[in-house]
């Protein structure tokens, strides 16, 4: 329905109301009210007591004047004026709303579209001129004609235009109206047969509930018609396996609008008759929300449960299933018979929470998933899952540390959803470990690892100041949650959209990401579970830019030119983040976060690698790792070098490539020194040669850092050479099976990564320089190969992983007139119309929905950046003499740019 419809209706609704004012003073008899035509089969009614002042209300808060800027609700701005310039008379139509209360009953009228049934109570008033003046304007109009009809004993007055027709019918004091003819009949049918009743009939219960005075209107939900409200939005072929409609029977909401939220509070009640999700809460009420502590930042949605009882909610939560889906049952007696656990097992551990937290993911079809269990009893929660561990039939088992915690796989597939229902599916593959007082299963071993990786470096919920101000206003001791973080989760959105709905959520996609986070809640109170839905916005209105300005923020000169790019590093005393620079003598200077100049320290020779942090005494002090020509050096934040360095390599071998490994994040680390000769040594953090790497000596020239990683506790360091060749080798330097590949190709490009629960499903992706995809795994076969599109044979291409997560890639191809960018999937995503021989790409993907795309011509220091859609983010180019770096903050909507140049320092602000 459009908002035309709707403003179309407002007007017809006042010309009505002032017509038959002397008809309802002389009726007598049976009392009816606008609740009387409402079908019980509506799926929402919205109630409001003065639409257009709660109207003008909204319009003043700063979430509104950000979703106001969405067609479907510019519109009605236009509307109202018009309709109030057609009064002739100001102040009439504040006056029809005041004192005329409506309903708006919303009803499915097709498999994927809804449409409204207005119920009006018009009571007396005497606007006259209102009328004369709306009549008046009806008469003159050429867009409408009327036709009466016979329905039930009723008139219905249908007025049409080429564009739609609208029914009403005026009946005791009644106006019945609808832009969908057969939803009159429906509310007529409800007054006129027995046997169908009124929504206010069939749910008398929701009306005996509190509601608030002051707010901007009450929702009715009929809770049992959830899947039909979803499926106007989402596409059925995907949402199928979904069933919302069992949650409970019906809903009442007050709705309050605030500068930050939108607010729905109010109750949800279960049917005396049926069976109802909710109900397994009954008698159980919440707990704290202790889980925030590890939930990690890049979370798109979680699902959390809360419960004081946990043996009972875990029982009544079988029963449900019992009546509902008794397949669950045998999923879950599957475990209890096949291995030596049962449900006392389970309830001699279970806490009081769990929780399914869904990951950031270019990949939606198959996200990282974690599901947490906070425990009572860690003994018990090891013996059981240590019992579930050994199902690891005809596998080797999985036992390995990272960063000191123990890692364990159990081998039977879905273990989530079997012990607590379908919302958990997802894990073909169950990896564990536990964190203080939760066990946490992940999909792969890999989520793990990042999970435990956010923990130590502090990326979770409970340090997150705008998860912890939503927390505020939604409710923190909820018995069921479901809290989404739309930028986050906007691929998933966008997954189970139908197609109409897909297009509307991406053309006004930078208004509907301003509301950061969505909560879904109900809790338990005397056999009623009050609800909470809220919608949190920022506060400050992000405006979209087409191009914005680079602002200054802070600079600083150097008596000398800067030679290398800023590194960005962290302070361990106050987590600030501070920045590495050299200048042309060889002077390495740290700056501080307010851009203080605090020491400087000459070296010899230049800084030819990443600068890497390391914990070198486990104390949580960090130092800085680094290569020049011959030398590796580690400084601590004073500026002094750590005993036994800097280190020398044997005389005449220049160091190309430097890589820190830390084999299980323990802080035991090991140094990697690669030369242009692909030879490769590897010392322990003292400096100490280690055997099998006096050197390593491959065939061909490196292209990019040595890479480690562990596949079901084997430890894999992957090489790259410019010939081609992929190598792998243990940690003792020998070969593994299937290794050296050669790509049949020369390549300058990185590898991309995509890290698998054993060798065949852990994938490389490797770009020759002609522009060939080679896929292959970590048994050394092969998985596909593609061309990408070549207009001319001297195109280049270059391959840019993504920072800082390297979760995916883009590939760059120049010609003689532009530079393409092209995404995983083969897809050109825009071009960048510069032809330079010398240009420098990189990639930051801050989450799904904000990506940049650095692009930077070597020759002319100029550097251009766009976002994932092709849209230049800056008016004008940025000088830039090296690399930059970047960052992205939420809590201004902007990026934050460090840049050398000549011999000044720079940070830089730019909108999103």
């Amino acid at each position: 329905m459009t908002v035309k419809k709707i403003l179309i209706t407002i007007t017809i609704l006042v010309a009505i109301g002032g017509g038959i004012y002397t008809y309802i003073n002389h009726f007598q008899g049976t009392v009816l009210t606008a609740w009387s035509f409402v079908p019980s089969d509506a799926i929402v009614v919205y109630h409001t007591k003065n639409l257009l002042k709660q109207w003008e209300d909204s319009k003043e808060k700063k979430i509104w004047k950000n979703l106001k800027t969405l067609p479907v609700l510019e519109k009605i701005d236009e509307y109202l004026i018009a309709l109030d310039s057609i009064s002739g008379k100001n102040g009439s139509i504040q006056t029809f709303f005041e004192k005329n209360k409506m309903l708006f009953s919303f009803h499915n009228v097709s498999r994927n579209s809804v449409d409204i049934l207005f119920s009006v109570e018009v009571k007396g008033f005497r606007e006259h001129d209102l009328l004369g003046e709306v009549i008046e304007w009806f008469k003159d109009s050429t867009e409408f004609n009327q036709k009466d009809r016979q329905y039930l004993g009723h008139t219905i007055t249908e007025l049409n235009s080429n564009n739609s027709s609208f029914a009403y019918v005026f009946y005791k004091g009644i106006f019945v109206g609808s832009f969908t003819p057969f939803l009159v009949e429906d509310a007529l049918r409800v007054i006129e047969e027995e046997e169908v009743l009124s929504f206010s009939e069939q749910y008398p219960e929701i009306f005996e509930i509190t509601r608030l005075e002051q707010d901007q209107g009450d929702l009715y939900i009929n809770t049992r018609k959830l899947d039909e409200i979803t499926g106007v939005f989402t596409d059925p072929l995907k949402t199928e396996h979904i069933d919302l409609s069992s949650l409970s029977e019906v809903s009442f909401l007050d709705l309050s609008v605030t500068d930050e939220n939108i607010l729905m509070t109010g109750f949800s009640l279960n049917s005396p008759t049926k069976v109802e999700y909710l109900s397994t809460f009954n008698g159980v009420s919440s707990s704290e929300f202790e889980m925030l502590e590890v939930i990690p930042n890049n979370t798109a949605a979680l699902f959390h449960y809360s419960f004081d009882k946990p043996e009972k909610w875990h029982t009544d939560l079988k029963n449900y299933w019992r009546k509902t889906n008794p397949s669950l049952l045998t999923k879950m007696g599957e475990i209890e018979n096949k291995y030596d656990v049962s449900n006392s097992d389970l309830y001699n551990f279970l806490g009081t929470e769990i929780g399914l937290m869904v990951m950031e993911s270019v990949n939606v079809d198959n996200p990282d998933l974690l599901a947490c269990i906070k425990v009572s009893d860690s003994m018990a929660a090891n013996k059981f899952l240590e019992a579930l561990g050994n199902s690891n039939e005809g596998e080797e088992k999985y036992d390995e540390s990272w960063a000191d915690i123990k890692l364990g796989q159990i081998g039977i597939d879905e273990i989530p959803a079997r012990l607590f229902g379908p919302a958990f599916s997802g894990f073909s593959s169950t990896f564990y470990c536990q964190i203080g007082d939760f066990i946490i299963l992940g999909n792969n071993e890999q989520v793990l690892k990042e999970l435990i990786d956010n923990i130590n470096s502090e990326e979770t919920w409970r340090k997150s100041i705008n998860v912890n101000n939503f927390l505020d206003v939604a409710n923190r001791e909820a018995n069921l949650s479901l809290f989404v973080n739309t930028p986050g989760a906007w691929n998933f959105i966008d997954k189970y959209l139908n197609e109409n709905w897909n297009m509307f959520f991406n053309e006004h996609s930078f208004t509907l990401k301003q509301i950061e986070f969505v909560a879904f809640q109900f809790s338990n109170v005397d056999g009623k579970y009050y609800t909470n839905i809220a919608l949190q916005h920022p506060g400050d209105i992000i405006e979209r830019v087409e191009a914005s300005e680079f602002e200054t923020i802070s600079e600083i000169e150097f008596s000398n030119p800067l030679t290398s790019k800023p590194y960005i590093v962290r302070n361990h005393n106050d987590k600030s983040l501070e920045i590495l620079v050299q200048d042309s003598l060889n002077r390495i200077h740290l700056v501080s976060s307010k851009i203080d100049n605090l020491w400087n320290k000459q070296i010899e020779g230049k800084i030819k690698t990443p600068i890497y942090q390391v914990d070198y005494y486990k104390n949580r002090k960090l130092q800085y790792l680094f290569a020049t020509d011959g030398t590796i050096h580690i400084i601590d934040r004073t500026g002094e070098y750590i005993p036994g360095y800097p280190y020398q390599l044997p005389e005449g071998h220049q160091i190309k490539l430097l890589s820190l490994i830390d084999y299980d994040n323990s802080r035991n680390y090991r140094v990697m020194a690669a030369t242009e000769a692909g030879e490769y040594y590897l010392f322990d953090k003292s400096g100490a040669n280690l055997e099998g790497w006096t050197p390593k000596k491959l065939e061909g020239r490196p292209v990019v850092e040595p890479f480690h990683m562990r596949v079901r506790s084997r430890d894999y360091i992957m090489f790259m050479h410019q010939n081609g060749l992929v190598y792998v080798l243990n940690r003792r330097g020998e070969p593994v099976k299937g290794f050296p590949l050669d790509l049949k190709g020369k390549t300058d490009n990185p590898l991309f990564i995509q890290k698998g629960g054993n060798a065949a499903n852990t994938k490389f992706t490797a770009l020759t320089n002609q522009g060939e995809l080679v896929e292959f795994n970590l048994e050394g076969k092969f998985l596909r190969r593609e061309q990408i599109f070549k207009s001319t044979s001297e195109d280049k291409f270059k391959m840019v992983i993504s920072s800082p997560n390297e979760r995916t890639y883009l590939i760059l191809r120049s010609d003689r007139e532009k530079v393409s960018v092209i995404d995983s999937k083969g897809n050109e995503l825009f071009h960048h119309n510069i032809a330079t021989p010398a240009l420098f790409g990189k990639f930051y993907n801050f989450s799904p929905d904000n990506q940049v795309i650095i692009m930077t011509d070597m020759d002319k220091d100029y550097t251009y950046l766009y976002n994932q859609d092709g849209k230049v983010l800056h008016s004008l180019p940025l000088e830039t003499g090296d690399e930059i770096a970047m960052q992205y903050f939420n809590s201004t909507g902007a990026f934050k740019i460090y840049k050398s140049y000549n011999n000044k320092l720079s940070v830089i602000n730019l909108k999103r």
